[in-house]
């Protein structure tokens, strides 16, 4: 990797790694603010529903507008947006004064990345390395941003305690997501070529494509919903709740799990290239997500709180194994040009999946005792890995077919 190359590659992943940081403050913090807040299980459901949907909204807006505005003022428009939003989140006391604000928030609830400078950096990275390269990449990448969330999530309850606690302390966790943001925009700002004013079609352009590679996306993205949707029952917020709910677990007990959690996660995800390049990427995406997902199904039925860390625990030990051969084969089966347009289209299908759910995991929570999220997420999710599998085990990656 030329050095010019590998300082962009590093600047991306310091950018993720920030981002990250702030996403782990919210991921445990933001649902134990709505329930000391005294907002219903139902209200808390429908409020992450609402953040989904918010977020949707906005890679929607963005990738539509980034042709004329050009990616560096698109990023900073949605720096700008996003932390007012997260200081009105931490101004609202109410269910109602918080539903505007938490629309614009973007805060990543299920502890991975869904901002919208996702696709942009899933589109920049792979041109900065040679194709066999490409699956390490996208895994340190990956790994970058869930080592910062593990350590966002175990400094949550350190910050919470700094700040005095109760409603000051949650707010102070707030201030320092906005900071993140912030820093994350100036690190942009350092980027060449990201301030082009006009793309060569709108992100969300699907006639942009070619006829091969419209066939792959939409069925990629279709695929990638059904994951997404099931996906957004179980967010790692919705987990954090589920446990406070149904074990009574403290805020620093659950800071202590989820970082534990995406600590795991962030060790495993340094193995997929090595799997990869093996079993082939599909494989490794469906042969590690698949045992997971029923690993996901049994934490509903986990009698102590000791017991359904640990299944948990065992679960994402392999869960989030697929995420870098995601990104990581949609960037290799769709040509170098359309690579922005795929990133965006199937990262704006798993993007409007996950919004549709969360409200469904809200009703469910009522009844915590009975797990429902889990199960149903486990269900959905293994179906989507066998028909992954059943579709696109034989169209391989240019490295794994022999081609260049």
């Amino acid at each position: 990797m030329p050095a010019d190359n590998r300082v962009q590659s590093w600047k991306l992943f310091a950018a993720k790694s920030i981002r990250g940081f702030g996403i782990g403050l919210i991921v445990v913090s933001f649902p134990t603010y709505l329930s000391f807040l005294g907002i219903s299980p139902l209200e808390i459901g429908a409020l992450f529903s609402v953040v989904m949907i918010g977020t949707t909204f906005l890679l929607f807006l963005i990738s539509y507008r980034v042709r004329n505005l050009g990616r560096r003022a698109s990023l900073f428009l949605f720096t700008a947006v996003v932390s007012i939003a997260a200081a009105g989140v931490a101004a609202g006391d109410s269910f109602l004064l918080l539903l505007p604000f938490a629309f614009f928030a973007n805060f990543s609830l299920g502890g991975s990345d869904t901002s919208v400078f996702l696709p942009i950096e899933q589109s920049l990275l792979p041109g900065y390395v040679a194709g066999e390269q490409r699956n390490r990449v996208f895994a340190i990448y990956n790994t970058s941003g869930y080592l910062a969330v593990a350590l966002g999530v175990l400094s949550s309850s350190l910050f919470y305690t700094s700040f005095g606690g109760g409603l000051p302390g949650f707010r102070g966790i707030l201030l320092i997501y906005i900071a993140c943001l912030l820093v994350n925009a100036a690190i942009y700002s350092t980027i060449p070529g990201i301030g082009r004013k006009r793309e060569a079609a709108n992100l969300l352009d699907f006639s942009s494509l070619s006829r091969r590679s419209r066939s792959i996306v939409r069925e990629l993205s279709l695929l990638f919903a059904v994951d997404a949707f099931a996906g957004g029952l179980v967010l790692q917020s919705v987990m954090a709740y589920w446990f406070h709910l149904r074990f009574n677990a403290s805020l620093d007990s659950l800071s202590d799990v989820f970082a534990a959690v995406n600590l795991i996660i962030a060790i495993s995800i340094m193995l997929t290239p090595v799997i990869a390049r093996r079993i082939g990427v599909v494989r490794t995406m469906v042969f590690t997500h698949l045992p997971s997902n029923i690993l996901l199904l049994l934490i509903a039925f986990a009698p102590t709180y000791a017991v359904a860390v640990l299944v948990l625990l065992m679960r994402q030990s392999i869960s989030q194994m697929d995420v870098p051969t995601r990104q990581s084969y949609v960037m290799a089966v769709t040509s170098p040009e359309e690579r922005p347009q795929a990133a965006a289209i199937t990262g704006m299908g798993r993007s409007i999946a996950t919004s549709s759910s969360p409200w469904l995991s809200g009703a469910m929570l009522q009844y915590a005792a009975l797990g429902l999220p889990f199960i149903f997420g486990g269900v959905m999710k293994s179906v989507y890995d066998l028909v992954l599998l059943w579709r696109f085990d034989k169209v391989k990656p240019p490295e794994e077919s022999g081609a260049d």
